[in-house]
Formats: structure tokens, sequence, C-alpha cells
């Protein structure tokens, strides 16, 4: 399934980041990453074997700039809350919904100065498990 590909190349279309976002956790030096959260699930499942997921996400910063981190984590927000579609590019799954868990919020500062800012949000899709003899 290329559901995170899919969000990371979505989100790379937004003019202004300091960073290109990239699968996997944050490194320093105003890098952005995509990775999933633990709690996603199948909310429901129809008797040809498609089942309706609830995939959890976070997008985060990691940077000393902290005004630059929330203006990234905002830009980020406003452009998901508008997100209306996320099309397959295998056809693994077809686009439900989006929805942000919270809002843009600093996690935490480490003695070096980095400051980490992040952004939750679940996709729901629909996966096509039908199995075709």
């Amino acid at each position: 399934m290329d559901l995170v590909e899919r969000i990371k190349d979505s989100l790379n279309t937004i003019k202004g980041l300091p960073a290109r976002v990239r699968i996997g956790y944050m490194q320093p030096d105003n890098a952005i990453g995509l990775y999933p959260l633990p709690g996603s699930s199948t909310i429901d499942e129809d008797w040809a074997g498609n089942e309706t997921r609830r995939m959890n996400y976070e997008v985060s910063i990691r940077t000393k700039d902290q005004q630059l981190a929330n203006e990234c984590m905002w830009r980020l927000s406003d452009y998901l809350a508008q997100l209306d579609d996320l099309p397959s590019a295998d056809s693994s799954y077809q686009f439900e919904d989006i929805e942000q868990t919270g809002l843009p919020s600093v996690s935490e500062e480490d003695e070096q100065g980095y400051s980490v800012y992040m952004l939750d949000f679940f996709v729901e899709i629909i996966v096509n498990n039908r199995k075709d003899d």
C-alpha cells in the first residue's frame, strides 16, 4: 500500500517548507518527518473483504528555530485541513477522509536547544482485499 508515500508527496507540494518531508522520524536541522503512529485499526469490513481502515500518522519537525517550526506546522495543518483527495498510485486504497486529531504543538526541547513540534492526524481509507482467482 502506497498511502504514506502519497501523503509525503502531497505534503511536499506545500510552498515555503524549510525542508522536504521524508518518511521516518525527524533528524536535526529543520528536518520534517512523517511516520505512522500506534493505534491504526480496521473499523469495518464488508463481505467481500474490503476493509475500512483508520491510519494514524504524525508529521514533525526538529529545529532550533521555534518560530520556523511553528510556522511550518501551521502551514502543514492548514494544508491537511483542506485536503479532500489523496489518490493511490497503485490502486491499493481508496481515500475517504483525513482529520487532524489535534493542533500543532511543541513536544519537547533538548539540551542542545532543538525543539520538536508535531501534528497528529488520521487518514481513513478503504482497502480492497478481495483476491481475484
